[in-house]
């Protein structure tokens, strides 16, 4: 779930960054990391019946309180106008919830992060075709290895039983579809915010997410007191929330987003290590086998390749 306040494909386009500096960095690697244990957190929740509906809506609680912060209380008038980008946003970043939570909750973490890492390279796709501009060759390269990545990470499956083919296949597309709707959210932010100011949008945007999540009350599994009871849920919302804030700030205050998108892309491979070396500590016995986790890890890496090559 990273939201960027801008995007810029190209290092070059920030006038703020020094480049011997790389010490900001290390923002969006803890990002990473933080989103890794957030995913694995959500997997074991998920696993003792937390229930999808009830997750999100507690997820986009969590994140709709951490946006607070960019609301300018004092404006007058205080909702924006016009409001309809607020709408497109909201409805974007909902549909990116709810794949999130799929992907991660019914499919398999080390599968679904590294797929979701693809948003960059989609980025790519979705800037060419709204500014109706050419597509260069890294970015079809780039698209071609996402794929080759993905590719690697199902490859062993044909033999595995019914229910981790299954699992691994709801991870890939539910990942995928996030990623289309993260990647189309991040760059009508990149628009919205240029026209109308990012504290007019994007917060309230997320209003407009918090306010959809209701739709998904008659499916909860339980109630929200239920829910609250789950450490392993609130543990999962709570680095959710802050990992988001953490890449929001990095790109907001350095705006080298290209060099952080990078490292942030990094949080695939390290859920991969993670569901590995912890799985079994949070319950999540997905990444058992040394070969599974080797064509994980190698299909992440992939993926990551391909994001360098777009943003370099």
């Amino acid at each position: 779930m990273r939201q960027g306040a801008r995007i810029l494909l190209h290092p070059g386009e920030s006038d703020r960054l020094n480049w011997p500096e790389k010490a900001h960095l290390i923002l969006p690697l803890i990002a990473a990391i933080l989103f890794a244990f957030s995913a694995l957190a959500l997997k074991a929740a998920s696993n003792k019946q937390a229930g999808i509906a009830g997750t999100t809506i507690l997820a986009n609680i969590g994140i709709m309180l951490g946006f607070s912060v960019f609301i300018d209380w004092s404006a007058r008038p205080f909702i924006p106008d016009p409001f309809w980008p607020c709408v497109v946003l909201g409805v974007l970043f909902f549909l990116g919830q709810i794949f999130t939570m799929l992907s991660i909750a019914r499919g398999a973490v080390s599968v679904a992060t590294p797929v979701m890492s693809s948003k960059v390279v989609m980025v790519a796709f979705v800037l060419a075709f709204y500014y109706a501009r050419p597509l260069g060759w890294t970015t079809w390269v780039a698209g071609l290895m996402v794929m080759l990545g993905i590719a690697c990470m199902q490859s062993g499956t044909k033999d595995a039983a019914a229910g981790d083919r299954k699992r691994v296949l709801t991870a890939v597309i539910c990942a995928l579809l996030a990623a289309m709707s993260f990647a189309v959210y991040d760059v009508l932010t990149h628009v919205y915010s240029e026209q109308w100011k990012y504290e007019k949008v994007v917060p309230f945007g997320m209003a407009v997410c918090l306010l959809l999540s209701v739709t998904l009350v008659p499916f909860m599994e339980g109630s929200l007191r239920t829910l609250l009871t789950s450490k392993m849920l609130l543990l999962s919302v709570l680095l959710m929330t802050l990992q988001s804030l953490v890449i929001i700030t990095s790109i907001g205050w350095f705006g080298d987003a290209a060099n952080i998108n990078i490292v942030y892309a990094s949080r695939g491979i390290w859920s991969i290590a993670l569901a590995w070396l912890l799985g079994s500590w949070f319950g999540v016995a997905e990444v058992s086998q040394p070969g599974v986790a080797v064509r994980r890890l190698l299909g992440a890496t992939i993926i990551l390749a391909a994001i360098v090559l777009v943003l370099l």
